[in-house]
């Protein structure tokens, strides 16, 4: 049964589908920088009236709300080290091969899998979300092929 299954996961065809995923994952919206000029002339005309003394509830939940919505444009807006992207690319598909080649090959050992899991966890960096609930960053390190390859969009949070 495992060597079906590492035939199949090794297959050209499964190894395009997990980079076609993996450059999905990486791929970035266009950012709106009309939208962000938009927002940040909102977001300066919240403070001065503040600063006036014009304070309200839904006033700085406007702001915030505006602040929010500008540091997520922003973000999108960061520039991505393409160079270092494709460079990865080879690198994932190598530890994919690695990981789907020794499928069946060796006894299973819970305790090893958990310290394996552990470490490649250890490896995710996590931010803060919008709501203050941990997210995890998705980077290219040995945790992503698993997770690719079984189709999963869900990122892993560490320690959870």
């Amino acid at each position: 049964m495992t060597d079906a299954i590492r035939t199949e996961l090794l297959s050209d065809a499964s190894v395009e589908r997990f980079k076609a995923k993996l450059l999905k994952r990486l791929h970035r919206a266009s950012v709106d920088t009309g939208r962000i000029r938009k927002l940040e002339g909102e977001g300066a005309n919240m403070v001065e009236s503040i600063a006036q003394g014009m304070r309200s509830a839904a006033l700085l939940a406007r702001l915030q709300e505006t602040e929010g919505e500008l540091e997520r444009l922003k973000a999108a807006a960061r520039v991505v080290d393409v160079k270092a992207i494709m460079a990865a690319i080879p690198v994932a598909v190598a530890n994919y091969r690695k990981w789907a080649a020794g499928l069946g090959t060796a006894p299973i050992d819970i305790e090893q899998g958990r310290e394996i899991i552990r470490e490649m966890a250890s490896h995710i960096p996590v931010r803060p979300g919008a709501d203050g609930v941990p997210v995890a960053e998705l980077a290219l390190n040995e945790a992503m092929p698993l997770g690719l390859a079984a189709g999963s969009d869900i990122g892993v949070v560490a320690g959870a």
